[in-house]
């Protein structure tokens, strides 16, 4: 059969590459698993194992799910490793046997794939907290000798239950025992035009995030509804957000691609889902062996070293740019995409020919910190290598949310936490996303907060929808900052400037975000001088690191590129000016 070849054929690539197999330095040697040939149900198996694995012992299990030697997890081994062969990989078959036998005491979750396919995340969610395989009875049928103890039956349990009911029996029973909430889609359809309200399980489901769910005990969840007021899914959304024993503001894995209107995903940034409680997301659907990474070395709590800032004196008669590389805050972008655009950009200025003559703020997500501090390093190492680049931090600091929108003592706890981000990643610059309709409030009451501590002095903004006009700065490109009865803390608010490249749109009103580079050009070198003004590139409307060195060569002499020091750059014109605005 097709199933037995795959085996004879995995064991043959086992035998053949076990001669040049490479352990970690850091730990006791893993054991490597391919599951990019399975179906998804023995991947859940599997990926639920190797989360299980390294929640008994640190960096014991790692998940191969490309054998090509530029796929993600390869690309890793090498970058921290140095692992260039492919390693002696287990096969799935054994790998799930050892699981059950050792760290899953035998323990299994029964389920029908087929049937219960939108009910994954809740089975997810028990594997977790029971520390049980889900079986597929299709898939793992007769069951493996070492499944002896059936730790829950959901085929019996969950008989004729919806998404609805399962999440509600789960959130019932097992609420205490999880640590934070994620959303996986089980494999809905694009949930828009006819489909926006019911859309039907089409594809297989999201589990690139199983080994994490299962490693940190999340709550894993997914109602196409959840976000809807005045239904059903979203009353058990609302009591889900009030009534748990996580965190706040609630930090939300996975992602949420409920609702596409004109291409976005409404409810992406999570605060719209329940305004009445703070939330905001952890883009990280496709980040697998975060269970594996998260142990494999101690937590970066302490800033790594970074590149020196330059000693720049504000000049009335010239023009400073920024540049900031957006969509760091998605942990998928810095686990695949970021890590290409990093090796292009040192790779330029370590070419004597080419060289790097400006400076790039990259947008990190603070929470890689804790779930790869290897990812972190290794990026810090790249933009030590540069001379020139520093990290910032992404939407909208700690999450992306929108954090003016949240209740005001969870709303100090978001500011509490992003400064100590910015602290760890030596920045002071930060990307604050803003929803269209609340500019007013977080200028008048959100964004001053950062001012009390100065520890923020750059707030690069971004409107959502982007392509909606900001008014409330008029013609100006940033407003400063105060809090308190001294003016010796001052945090500067930029007014909105996405690029997302040069590709054109369709889009009304979003002509200014899409300008080709001779465009942009022409509009940067003629600002009135001494302006101030940061640009913040985004990727997914197809913005490049080549983009920008396109534009770098047309800018006019008066125009200066800066970095880190954006904010302070700000703060000196508006002391020049003499102008202060609250």
């Amino acid at each position: 059969s097709t199933m037995r070849m795959v085996w004879v054929l995995l064991t043959l690539l086992a035998v053949a590459t076990a001669a040049t197999r490479v352990v970690p330095a850091s730990s006791a040697a893993p054991r490597y698993v391919y599951d990019g040939n399975l179906t998804w149900p023995a991947q859940v198996a599997v990926r639920a194992c190797v989360g299980l694995r390294n929640r008994h012992a640190a960096a014991s299990a790692f998940l191969v799910r490309d054998l090509s030697p530029t796929g993600t997890d390869r690309t890793w081994l090498r970058n921290i490793y140095n692992i260039t062969e492919l390693p002696v990989l287990d096969l799935p078959s054994a790998f799930l046997a050892d699981c059950l036998r050792g760290v899953a005491s035998g323990r299994y979750i029964k389920y029908n794939a087929t049937a219960q396919q939108a009910l994954l995340p809740s089975v997810t969610t028990i594997s977790g907290v029971l520390s049980a395989v889900p079986l597929d009875i299709g898939t793992h049928m007769p069951l493996l000798v070492e499944a002896n103890t059936l730790a829950f039956d959901a085929i019996t349990v969950f008989e004729s239950f919806s998404a609805l009911d399962a999440t509600w029996y789960v959130y019932e029973h097992y609420i205490n025992d999880t640590t934070g909430l994620a959303k996986m889609n089980p494999g809905y359809q694009s949930q828009s035009g006819k489909h926006i309200l019911n859309p039907s399980i089409a594809g297989s489901p999201s589990t690139e995030l199983t080994d994490y769910i299962v490693f940190a005990k999340l709550f894993d969840m997914y109602l196409p509804r959840a976000c809807l007021p005045l239904t059903r899914q979203h009353t058990l959304f609302k009591r889900i957000a009030a009534q748990n024993p996580w965190p706040k503001p609630l930090a939300i894995m996975g992602y949420d691609n409920s609702f596409v209107v004109s291409g976005g995903d409404f409810f992406e940034a999570e605060t719209l889902c329940d305004i009445g409680h703070s939330m905001g997301q952890i883009a990280s659907a496709s980040s697998a062996n975060l269970a594996y990474w998260t142990t494999e070395r101690p937590h970066v709590l302490a800033p790594l070293p970074h590149n020196p800032e330059k000693d720049i004196v504000y000049n009335a008669s010239k023009t400073y740019i920024a540049f900031l590389i957006g969509d760091g805050d998605n942990v998928d972008y810095i686990q695949d995409g970021r890590v290409r655009w990093m090796n292009e950009r040192v790779a330029q200025c370590e070419d004597p020919e080419r060289g790097c003559h400006y400076p790039l703020l990259w947008t990190m997500s603070p929470h890689v910190l804790k779930f790869s501090p290897a990812y972190h390093t290794w990026y810090n190492k790249q933009l030590l290598r540069t001379t020139l680049d520093r990290f910032a931090l992404p939407p909208s600091g700690n999450l992306y949310a929108y954090p003016s929108l949240f209740p005001d003592n969870e709303q100090n706890t978001f500011v509490a936490n992003t400064e100590r981000d910015a602290e760890l990643l030596s920045t002071k610059v930060i990307t604050a996303w803003e929803w269209a309709t609340s500019w007013s409030n977080a200028l008048a009451n959100y964004f001053p907060k950062y001012a009390k501590r100065g520890i923020v002095n750059a707030l690069v903004t971004v409107n959502v929808p982007y392509n909606l006009p900001v008014l409330v700065f008029g013609n100006e490109k940033f407003k400063v900052m105060e809090n308190g009865p001294s003016i010796g803390n001052r945090t500067v608010v930029f007014a909105p400037h996405e690029w997302r490249g040069t590709r054109s749109s369709t889009i009304p009103f979003a002509k200014e975000e899409n300008l080709n580079v001779t465009a942009m050009a022409k509009e940067i070198n003629t600002y009135p001088k001494g302006t101030v003004t940061p640009i913040y590139l985004t990727s997914d409307g197809g913005g490049n690191l080549q983009d920008i060195e396109q534009l770098v060569q047309m800018l006019a002499d008066h125009v200066e590129i800066v970095g880190h020091e954006i904010g302070d750059m700000a703060l000196a014109a508006a002391a020049s000016h003499s102008i202060t605005n609250k």
